[in-house]
């Protein structure tokens, strides 16, 4: 007898969007709330002009769809050196992972503050806060723009004013910030003249061109890319399209915005999406833990009888709770730590099919095509004298929020964001407790795609 408890997620990233990635043990996710489907079948319903009766044909099916979607505690993977469990999913939502810079700091001024902007000598070197630090220590931040920090550099936060010099540090943590652009990268040795930045080049296959994309960075014999059309794989053929030289393509990989295939099992019956892209929010109230809700939309594969995998393992930290957090906002120079009774994020995401009449199924994968990100937070009711809700909505200044769960390394998880623009406030009743729910929209905080910070260090 089947049953619904007696469920399995594998999510793997894939290399050639739209095409089974074949997930395994490796790629196992410990996951609440798994439900696949119902599958979006679209069926072109007609009533022929010629027919005697109203009883209708069988009609023809177009395009279909199929929706993923499931839960994950928000914490630490409980090493530092290791993607926290969410990465994957994360990722496949259109954010970009990069490393959080930290560095022992000293000769601290004053405050520096989560979701503070800090900089080096001007605004071409600039980072985004993790954690509250008041005094020597150490300071994780996302840098997001120009050289990172070196030792003996000054660090300035932009509002607070609070300085510090930096002491030997490094890349430690992962940390996670909306993208905007679908990237992949390949390996190639040219054997003339190479591909200049953004030109054009196209990929061959027994003579004949199967695509083409834009270069958008080069290091070395290392090309990153964003694809226009067609799939290259590993001993294709690519051509600079102005300079003529070619090269055999390796490593084809995506590494910004990748597309994942989805492999949920339910006791013994396995359905896939592939080329599947989602959305997200991040919930949970005072004393609890806080929980990913991920949405994904993807093609129909894989339906088949199937055993679960065996041999999955899965981190053994326990989620931190919203308790004990350095949690608050900030406005000018000031930081204050209000009662926070709970928060939600949303990425808020447009996942939207690819069309292509080439494709067997109508299109190619689901794509991120547009994004609303907020942050809304439940405070206990303050006065005009500690912050104005209010006023701030009404004026559009934007104000900073930030906060670290946890306190073991590798099992610190966090929010951060730089310019939030408060876009409602609603009275609330909390167990008899006057509140407002907080709503604040993420905006750009330096050169865009810096405007929300999730990480782990």
């Amino acid at each position: 007898m089947p049953l619904t408890r007696k469920t399995q997620a594998l999510v793997k990233i894939e290399t050639i969007e739209g095409t089974n990635a074949a997930p395994d043990q490796n790629d196992a996710l410990g996951v609440f709330d798994l439900n696949i489907g119902p599958d979006d079948v679209q069926v072109d319903e007609r009533a022929a002009a010629n027919s005697g009766t109203l009883t209708k044909p069988t009609q023809p099916v177009g395009r279909s769809s199929r929706p993923m979607s499931f839960s994950m505690d928000f914490k630490g993977s409980g090493v530092i050196a290791n993607a926290p469990p969410w990465a994957v999913p994360v990722r496949a939502c259109s954010m970009f992972e990069v490393a959080p810079r930290f560095h022992p700091m000293t000769s601290v001024s004053g405050c520096y503050q989560p979701g503070e902007l800090v900089e080096i000598g001007s605004s071409n070197r600039q980072g985004i806060v993790l954690n509250k630090l008041d005094g020597d220590g150490d300071l994780y931040m996302a840098w997001i723009r120009g050289a990172v920090p070196s030792a003996s550099e000054t660090i300035t936060g932009v509002a607070s004013g609070t300085t510090g010099t930096a002491g030997s540090g490094g890349s430690q943590g992962f940390a996670y910030l909306p993208d905007s652009e679908r990237v992949a990268s390949f390996t190639c040795t040219f054997s003339a003249t190479a591909p200049a930045l953004g030109e054009v080049v196209a990929y061959t296959r027994s003579g004949k061109t199967v695509g083409a994309a834009q270069v958008i960075a080069i290091n070395g014999n290392v090309y990153d890319i964003i694809p226009h059309w067609g799939d290259p794989v590993n001993g294709d053929t690519a051509v600079a399209t102005t300079g003529g030289g070619s090269g055999t393509i390796s490593n084809y990989g995506l590494t910004r915005s990748p597309s994942v295939t989805i492999a949920g099992n339910r006791d013994g019956y396995r359905r896939d999406a592939v080329g599947a892209r989602g959305s997200f929010t991040l919930s949970g109230s005072a004393g609890s833990f806080m929980q990913l809700a991920f949405n994904f939309t993807g093609l129909v594969d894989l339906n088949a009888d199937a055993l679960r995998v065996t041999g999955a393992s899965f981190p053994s930290t326990v989620a931190p709770r919203l308790a004990g957090i350095v949690g608050g906002v900030g406005t000018g120079v000031q930081f204050q730590e209000l009662p926070i009774q709970g928060i939600e994020v949303d990425l808020g995401n447009t996942v939207s099919p690819k069309g292509d009449a080439n494709a067997p199924s109508g299109f190619r994968y689901a794509n991120v095509t547009d994004r609303t990100p907020t942050v809304t937070v439940e405070f206990d009711q303050v006065g005009k004298g500690s912050i104005d809700f209010h006023t701030l909505q009404q004026t559009g200044s934007p104000l900073r929020f930030g906060a670290l769960l946890g306190s073991v390394a590798g099992n610190r998880v966090g929010i951060a964001g730089n310019k939030m623009q408060v876009v409602g406030v609603n009275d609330q009743d909390n167990n008899g407790t006057a509140t407002f729910s907080v709503r604040m929209a993420c905006r750009q905080a330096a050169d865009g795609d810096d405007e929300l910070v999730l990480f782990q260090i």
